[in-house]
């Protein structure tokens, strides 16, 4: 299914994005969006999931200039807008433009049995022209989609203790990858090669807090750079998010032009207050994962996990960092 060409010029295609570095709250903030009954919603569909033909077309033909952005941007919302189990994730909502009877299962089974998608795909394919939102993690989006495609993109930062405390608890479970810390070095290297002179001790004597925290700081730093050369996108802190979140998630929806909804309220009350009620419609995702959470207790959960002798590693490499100083201006993480 595509987009109506007839209707809808490419520069009114209602295609959005979310960015965040991982474990920053960006699977909670993309459910969030995801409640809204008229928007069609995507998990991590670029990076991940070449897997699915036409997402690995689009990520190919993004590394050529043998389109114009204009095509690139119509190609990309034809492509994402069709339903794929991998492009999916529970929890599932009521959607206006679609059916909701039978999604958790036809999910389910599609991730076991692959040819099963086409069957997803013709059910729950959503209709029309929707608000299409993707959110992703990784910075080669934004180079190859979100800045090029002028998406109107609402982008995610959690503390360096919170991020970092969720990340070692996913990597010591088996949950996160380790990759980038093993080769931390060649990182730097290809991405900010200055940093490695900013830091108080070669990378090479790192341990995983302290190579987390660096990694920590690359991502923030080159996000909060990004904001500040591009102000029409939106900054959200996870923080903020979690002590406000129906004042926060209003703004982000006017953010996008997209009326704040009940059902969005309705989910916001139980991801932070009825846990039990919605992990059942989390089938098949991990807890560690789960869009539930106390809010007012997973804001401070660091300061339970890390011992005084990480936070002070982790505050000798972030404190003097750009991002980190940024966000104590605008009143956070004192």
């Amino acid at each position: 299914m595509v987009v109506d060409q007839n209707n809808t010029s490419d520069n009114d295609l209602p295609l959005y994005a979310i960015y965040g570095p991982g474990r920053s709250g960006t699977t909670w903030l993309g459910s969030i969006i995801n409640s809204h009954p008229d928007i069609a919603y995507r998990f991590e569909p670029l990076r991940k999931n070449l897997r699915v033909p036409r997402v690995k077309k689009i990520w190919q033909t993004s590394q050529t200039d043998k389109i114009s952005n204009k095509e690139l941007k119509r190609l990309l919302y034809n492509s994402l807008l069709p339903a794929h189990s991998l492009l999916d994730k529970p929890p599932f909502f009521k959607k206006t433009n679609t059916k909701l009877l039978g999604h958790k299962l036809a999910w389910s089974l599609a991730r076991k049995i692959p040819s099963a998608n086409a069957v997803c795909e013709q059910l729950y394919t959503p209709t029309g022209s929707p608000p299409l939102v993707f959110k992703e993690v990784h910075w080669q989006i934004i180079e190859r989609f979100i800045q090029p495609l002028h998406l109107r993109s609402v982008f995610i930062l959690r503390s360096p203790h919170g991020t970092i405390a969720s990340r070692l608890r996913g990597q010591r479970a088996g949950l996160m990858p380790t990759g980038q810390c093993k080769h931390l070095e060649q990182v730097i290297e290809n991405h900010r090669p200055s940093l490695a002179d900013e830091l108080p001790q070669p990378v090479s004597t790192y341990n995983d807090v302290q190579k987390n925290a660096v990694l920590w700081r690359l991502e923030a730093e080159r996000m909060v750079d990004y904001i500040q050369e591009h102000p029409e996108h939106m900054l959200v802190f996870y923080e903020d998010l979690c002590i406000r979140p129906f004042e926060i998630a209003r703004e982000i929806f006017q953010h996008f032009d997209i009326p704040f909804h009940q059902q969005t309220e309705v989910f916001i009350m139980q991801s932070t207050s009825s846990k039990d009620s919605l992990r059942n419609r989390e089938i098949g995702i991990n807890a560690y994962f789960s869009v539930s959470r106390n809010t007012t207790e997973v804001v401070n959960r660091w300061s339970q996990e890390l011992t005084a002798t990480e936070k002070e590693q982790i505050d000798e490499i972030i404190y003097p960092s750009k991002a980190y100083q940024f966000a104590l201006q605008q009143g956070m993480w004192s």
